[in-house]
Order: C-alpha cells, then sequence, then structure tokens
C-alpha cells in the first residue's frame, strides 16, 4: 500500500472514530458526560469538531485522488 492510501486509511479511521465517540457521548449518562469535559482539548463542542474532521478528511481524498 502506498504512502498517501496508508494515510488516507488512517485518515478515514480516525474520522470514523470522532463519529462514534460523538454518538457515544451523545448517549453517555450525565455523569460520564460531565467527565469527558474535564481537560477538553478543543473550543468548540465535539458536534462541530467531529464535522470538521470530516470535511477535513473529505478535501485530502479529493486532494489526493486528484494527483494520482
Amino acid at each position: 500500500m502506498a504512502q498517501n492510501e496508508k494515510l488516507i486509511s488512517a485518515l478515514i479511521k480516525f474520522q470514523e472514530s470522532a463519529r462514534e465517540i460523538r454518538l457515544l457521548w451523545e448517549n453517555a449518562d450525565n455523569e460520564t458526560f460531565n467527565n469527558l469535559i474535564d481537560g477538553y482539548p478543543f473550543n468548540i463542542d465535539f458536534n462541530e469538531q467531529a464535522e470538521r474532521i470530516s470535511t477535513w478528511v473529505r478535501t485530502q481524498q479529493n486532494r489526493i485522488d486528484s494527483n494520482n
């Protein structure tokens, strides 16, 4: 597998993980939900962050595809 294919594969896994975290977080009990906020590293809520990750991954896929 070429380096770019490995990178895209990893980015897709990252995107899928962000979506899964978002769904699990939304369905978490109040204690877990609140605990996840402690030390949260982003300036935006995770729903928006997951969407930005998805957009970023699609952009990178398109760029790599257009270069091949």
